[in-house]
């Protein structure tokens, strides 16, 4: 080993003696610092958020869909207005990012369609839930604590009409699909933990967006970059 000690330098002892091997500092050698393993994995990140969407009625544009009983459910041509949960897994590539979206929720308006039937009473909606799946690829440029993106999101939204009364129970379902670019930005409240907000629009409907909020949690400080 050497030894600087004031204007001297001294050697002694073997190769041995350059390297410690007690678990005097921190945890030990083998212990110790550990958590950077998380390193070597892609940057990865799950979302959780709320989102409102406002689209077109469904059943208005579609074909009639038939519900039991002999009843058919015709759509009045108006707007839906739904509150939904979010979640999303998405894995960063070199600064692109894919990954998958689900959502769930319900409608808050009651949707102008009835179910109408030539021998029995006509019956309304009690109730409509909304499922959505999408894949997404989009990018993110930070500054600072703040970032800003774009993104597409691709797939299905199904919407899941309930009906109940005159002694009878059914559901009728329509579903159509989604091409919707969005608009994102997100600040950084700690090295792993973003609070952002996004904005949409989907290209298949006229009419169809949608807006929210979200926290997303990261594996690596700062997504990585």
């Amino acid at each position: 080993m050497v030894v600087v000690d004031g204007g001297g330098v001294y050697t002694g002892g073997g190769a041995a003696d350059c390297c410690a091997t007690s678990g005097v500092v921190g945890y030990g050698p083998t212990g110790y610092g550990a958590w950077g393993r998380a390193l070597d994995l892609p940057a990865m990140s799950f979302e959780l958020g709320m989102r409102s969407r406002r689209f077109a009625d469904p059943v208005g544009a579609m074909t009639t869909l038939q519900g039991d009983g002999g009843y058919s459910v015709v759509g009045g041509g108006g707007a839906d207005n739904a509150l939904l949960s979010q979640f999303r897994f998405l894995v960063d590539v070199h600064g692109i990012y894919v990954g998958a979206e689900g959502e769930i929720g319900s409608l808050v308006t009651p949707p102008s369609i009835t179910a109408t039937s030539a021998r029995l009473p006509t019956m309304d909606v009690r109730s409509a839930t909304v499922l959505g799946g999408y894949g997404v690829v989009g990018a993110m440029a930070r500054n600072g604590r703040a970032a800003f993106g774009v993104e597409l999101a691709g797939g299905v939204r199904t919407v899941l009409y309930n009906f109940k009364g005159h002694g009878t129970e059914w559901s009728a379902a329509t579903t159509i699909g989604v091409a919707e670019p969005r608009a994102r930005a997100e600040y950084w409240m700690t090295p792993f933990v973003t609070l952002g907000a996004q904005l949409g629009a989907n290209l298949t409907q006229h009419g169809d967006w949608n807006a929210g909020a979200y926290l997303s949690f990261h594996t690596q400080s700062f997504g990585g970059h």
